[in-house]
């Protein structure tokens, strides 16, 4: 929830005994004079009631204008401003306020507060996406540059959609998922280490894939790693075969494949076998080296993190599919570090994957 600045300065206007707002009862002209008699009702019946205070306009075209007022006249309701002459408003009936501090002085004191505070007020954000080591960013599809482009994965044929529907997620309520809808047959989208350099880090071990799909094709869901050696001449493909029914979810293996060495380039790809057809994809990871480090969701990429919790037991063949997870134990010693780009989250030990 955001305040308007307008509003913050009213707060602190009525705080300290300083707030005076009304309307103009005569236009603003192209002069150095502001009129209206609703100021009777606050002047005591005195003349230079309001001098050396300050008049700041709010609306049409004087708005933002922040004079101090030298004179004042309790017949007539009308303050002389320093300054040059204000633009004739025409028709229009003008809002201002009247106080004795300055509203650019009022905001430089906002200001200051914001900054003091700014370091102690904070909005509570928790996420239960990283998965003890998953080597892959945004692996719960929750971070999107926009709703059609989520954040580190590429269409190679088919088309991106943000999905927040009840039933076609699965994770926490509020989560989303990943609908691709294929434009070709064996239509797929990826990560890239070129993208994502980390990923070359899987070279030489045994890595398995998990993802969980919703199609609409029975069978149709594939997982596949994409390797190139770094002479450019041997590459490496191997696929899933997790047979998936159609409309719910299934959780997609491709379990303890060895990868070649010294490569240029991984890619974890996730395919659909059927033209023009949709899968919903959610919670994939990619498991295969002793991974401490975890790229941090966007919303935590800002700001500071209090705390961090591990899931101790489940009740799923693999603990990160639950989706109510009951049993937490906080994490001691947790560091963080920024590579330049992204804010990682560094675990004090290896613990167990998934």
């Amino acid at each position: 929830m955001t305040t308007a600045n307008s509003v913050l300065d009213q707060r602190l206007s009525e705080t300290i005994g300083d707030w005076l707002e009304t309307d103009v009862t005569t236009v603003l002209t192209s002069s150095t004079s502001i009129l209206s008699t609703n100021l009777n009702a606050y002047d005591d019946g005195r003349d230079d009631r309001f001098n050396n205070w300050y008049a700041y306009i709010t609306e049409y075209n004087n708005a933002g204008q922040d004079r101090k007022i030298y004179d004042y006249n309790t017949a007539s309701g009308e303050c002389l401003i320093r300054g040059a002459k204000l633009i004739s408003d025409g028709t229009d009936l003008a809002t201002v306020r009247i106080s004795k501090y300055s509203w650019t002085a009022k905001q430089s004191a906002i200001n200051d507060a914001i900054r003091q505070l700014g370091k102690v007020v904070f909005d509570e954000v928790d996420d239960r996406t990283l998965v003890t080591g998953n080597i892959l960013p945004n692996s719960s599809f929750e971070d999107w540059v926009i709703s059609s482009t989520p954040s580190f994965y590429v269409s190679s044929s088919g088309d991106f959609s943000q999905t927040t529907t009840a039933g076609y997620y699965r994770g926490a309520r509020g989560t989303t998922s990943l609908k691709f809808t294929t434009s070709a047959a064996n239509g797929e989208f990826y990560i890239t280490s070129n993208d994502y350099p980390r990923l070359l880090d899987i070279m030489n071990k045994t890595v398995s894939v998990y993802a969980q799909a919703l199609p609409e094709v029975s069978g149709d869901p594939v997982l596949v790693i994409s390797t190139t050696s770094n002479d450019g001449t041997t590459t490496q493909g191997i696929s899933s075969s997790t047979n998936c029914a159609a409309g719910v979810y299934t959780l997609v293996k491709l379990e303890d494949q060895l990868l070649n060495d010294d490569l240029s380039e991984v890619k974890i790809k996730f395919r659909g076998k059927t033209n023009a057809k949709y899968i919903y994809w959610d919670n994939a990871r990619l498991i295969g080296r002793n991974n401490q480090e975890f790229l941090l969701p966007e919303k935590l990429q800002d700001g500071t993190i209090e705390q961090v919790y591990m899931q101790t037991d489940g009740y799923s063949d693999e603990t990160a599919d639950d989706l109510m997870p009951r049993d937490w134990a906080q994490v001691w010693g947790a560091t963080y570090f920024d590579d330049g780009t992204y804010k990682f989250i560094r675990l004090p030990s290896l613990y167990p994957n998934n």
